[in-house]
C-alpha cells in the first residue's frame, strides 16, 4: 500500500510539473494526454513483461545487472558509478521502494516528450506534430518504453537528451548558454563521454564556426590530455575491455582484459577492427541481433527515421541542423571504438528521430 500511494504521489507531482510546463487551457490537456498516454502503455508493458518473467505482476523484478548492482548489490563503501546511481542511492535512503524508482523512471521519460511537445508553437502542423510525438516519438519508441521500465539511467539520460535538444533548438531565439552548460555537465555526469556535448559552443547562434573557439578547444583539449586526461585513459581502455569481453566473447578477469585492451590496441590492429565492426554492426544490423526484443527496437527505430527522412522527405532539412548532429555523430564513433549497443544507441537516435519529428512539421520554404 506504501508503494501504491508513494506511486500515486509521485503521478500527481509529475502531473502539476507538466500543468506549469505549457501554458493555454488547451496546450495543458493536450500535455496531460501526451504524459498519461505514454505512461499507462509503459505501465501495461511492465505489468505483461513481469509476467512474462516471473509469472505474477512483480513490479520489482530485476532483471538487468545494472539494477542489481543499483538496488541490490550495492553497499556503503562502494563505488558511485554515475550521476543517477546517486539519485537511486538517494531515493533508496529516503524509502523509495523498487516498484516506486521504477515509476519515477517512467514518468521522467513521458516527462520528456511533454518537454519536446512545447516546441509546437515554432512547427506549422501542430495536429501533426502531436500525433507524432505520441507515435514516432512515444508508442513506436521501444527502446525508452523497454529501459525506462527497468531501473536504468537510459529514462534521465533520455530526458536529459531532450532537455538538451531543445535548448539547442531555442538557442537563437534566446540567450541560454548557461542551461546548455548545465545540461553539458549533467550528461557528462550520466555517461562521461557525453564531455562531447561542449562542442555546440564551437559555433555561434546561428550555427556558424567560431575559428577562434575551434582553436581555443584545441589549446584545452590539448592541456586536458596532457594534465587531465588520465582518468578518460583507463575509461576508454575499461569500455574498450568491455566491448572485447560482450561483443567479442572474450573471456578473462576485470583486471586482464583492461591489460587485454591495451595489448589489442598496441599489438593486434586485426582484432580491434574486429571489434569496431562488431560494435557498428550491434548498434544498427537488425539480423545481427539475437534478442527479439532487441530486434524489435532497432526495427522500429529505422522504419521511424526512414518515414521522417524518406517518406515525409525531411532529410534535407535535418541536414541543415548539421552542427547539431555533429554532438551526436561523434558520441556514436566513440562508441564504435569502444563499446556499442542498443542502449547506448539512445543519444544519437534520440536526437536524429527527435529532430526529424519537430522538422518534419515546419514549413519547407523557410528553415529557422
Amino acid at each position: 500500500m506504501i508503494s501504491f500511494c508513494t506511486s500515486l504521489v509521485l503521478l500527481l507531482f509529475f502531473s502539476s510539473i507538466v500543468i506549469l510546463s505549457v501554458k493555454g487551457k488547451k496546450s495543458i490537456i493536450n500535455a496531460l494526454i501526451i504524459f498519461h498516454s505514454l505512461n499507462a502503455a509503459k505501465v501495461v508493458f511492465l505489468c505483461v513483461w513481469a509476467i512474462h518473467k516471473t509469472g505474477t505482476i512483480d513490479l520489482g523484478y530485476l532483471q538487468f545487472p545494472d539494477e542489481h548492482y543499483y538496488l541490490a548489490g550495492w553497499q556503503i563503501g562502494s563505488t558511485i558509478s554515475n550521476l543517477y546511481h546517486l539519485l537511486v542511492w538517494g531515493m533508496k535512503e529516503i524509502g523509495f521502494s523498487i516498484s516506486n524508482i521504477k515509476m519515477v523512471n517512467i514518468l521522467v521519460s513521458s516527462f520528456a516528450i511533454v518537454r519536446l511537445y512545447t516546441l509546437r508553437k515554432l512547427v506549422r502542423d501542430k495536429n501533426k506534430y502531436i500525433i507524432y510525438l505520441l507515435t514516432l516519438s512515444g508508442i513506436f519508441f521501444l527502446h525508452i518504453i523497454y529501459h525506462s521500465i527497468f531501473v536504468l539511467k537510459d529514462a534521465l539520460f533520455f530526458y536529459v537528451t531532450v532537455e538538451f535538444l531543445i535548448q539547442l533548438i531555442n538557442r537563437s531565439r534566446n540567450n541560454r548558454w548557461v542551461l546548455i552548460i548545465f545540461l553539458c555537465v549533467i550528461l557528462m555526469l550520466i555517461r562521461p563521454p557525453m564531455i562531447l556535448g561542449f562542442m555546440v559552443f564551437l559555433f555561434d547562434k546561428n550555427w556558424g564556426i567560431q575559428w577562434k573557439r575551434l582553436l581555443l578547444f584545441a589549446l584545452l583539449g590539448v592541456i586536458f590530455i596532457r594534465y587531465g586526461g588520465q582518468n578518460y585513459d583507463r575509461k576508454f581502455y575499461s569500455y574498450v575491455a568491455i566491448g572485447l569481453s560482450e561483443n567479442l566473447r572474450v573471456e578473462g578477469s576485470r583486471d586482464e582484459m583492461k591489460e587485454y585492451a591495451q595489448a589489442v590496441l598496441l599489438n593486434y590492429p586485426g582484432t580491434y577492427l574486429d571489434l569496431v565492426l562488431t560494435n557498428i554492426k550491434k548498434a544498427t544490423s537488425i539480423f545481427y541481433q539475437t534478442d527479439i526484443t532487441y530486434q524489435l527496437i532497432l526495427f522500429l527505430e529505422w522504419w521511424t527515421v526512414f518515414y521522417l527522412l524518406i517518406i515525409r522527405k525531411n532529410i534535407v532539412r535535418v541536414i541543415r541542423y548539421w552542427p547539431i548532429l555533429t554532438v551526436a555523430f561523434l558520441y556514436f564513433i566513440s562508441g564504435s571504438l569502444t563499446l556499442y549497443n542498443i542502449r547506448y544507441n539512445i543519444f544519437p537516435v534520440t536526437f536524429l528521430i527527435c529532430l526529424s519529428i519537430f522538422v518534419s512539421s515546419k514549413p519547407f520554404i523557410r528553415f529557422e
